[in-house]
């Protein structure tokens, strides 16, 4: 499943979107800011997770002291 996010500018603005969400049927969670943060977060170690730069051995020694 993938999700949107919509940030919007004021906490009536939040009320509009939850209560149009809810109408149409959708779940609708308002994070927030450390949640957002945390999210960021996983969604870079994810996607450094893929990439190839630094070998899993090198990475496993410099958190083993060498």
């Amino acid at each position: 499943m993938t999700s949107i996010v919509i940030t919007p500018k004021s906490k009536s603005d939040i009320a509009v979107l939850k209560a149009i969400a809810k109408k149409m049927g959708f779940k609708a969670k308002v994070l927030t800011q450390g949640q957002q943060e945390e999210l960021g977060l996983l969604h870079a170690m994810l996607e450094g997770r893929k990439s190839k730069l630094v070998s899993k051995s090198v990475i496993l020694k410099t958190l083993n002291g060498r």
